[in-house]
């Protein structure tokens, strides 16, 4: 009937246009899945030593840190100190107690993972690299949000990037 067509529903939005909701994760969420239970620093991705000399990552925690299983890796020696050097898909799982792992510091350049919460900047679980240490503080960049903090290397451990 006469007149001008109209598009059906009145204006057409553009997917992914500007009005389009974010589908990316939020900048700050923890790279890891924790469980609430469980306040310690032997998170997902946390590479460690267990008690038998071995070393790999911790792949998921227990309710309430019951039990952690860990994918075990090839370690070799780094200026006098054996690290964790790769990690293959067939690589073993085992399932160990807290009591039984270390976790790794990390050394400059490393992939770290923050264990423990420290204030507004950083959230445990955040993870990021390790650009130099000075004395007991480390100097990191955030992946999340490629902030430079300075957090006490008390709370980082070295973290695999599966």
């Amino acid at each position: 009937p006469g007149g001008y067509g109209v598009t059906p529903g009145g204006y057409g939005v553009t997917p992914g246009g500007y009005d389009a909701p974010a589908d990316d994760v939020q900048a700050n969420e923890p790279a890891v899945s924790i469980p609430d239970d469980y306040s310690g620093v032997f998170i997902p991705g946390v590479v460690v030593r267990l008690s038998n000399g071995s070393q790999g990552y911790v792949v998921s925690v227990g309710p309430a840190g019951s039990s952690f299983k860990v994918k075990i890796g090839a370690t070799r020696l780094r200026d006098g100190v054996e690290v964790l050097e790769s990690v293959s898909k067939a690589s073993e799982v085992v399932s160990v107690k807290e009591d039984e792992l270390t976790a790794i510091k990390p050394e400059k350049k490393d992939h770290i993972i923050v264990t423990t919460a420290s204030g507004e900047e950083t959230q445990r679980g955040e993870t990021g690299e390790l650009l130099s240490v000075d004395g007991i503080d480390g100097v990191v960049r955030l992946y999340s949000t490629g902030d430079v903090v300075i957090l006490d290397m008390g709370l980082l451990a070295r973290y695999w990037q599966a």
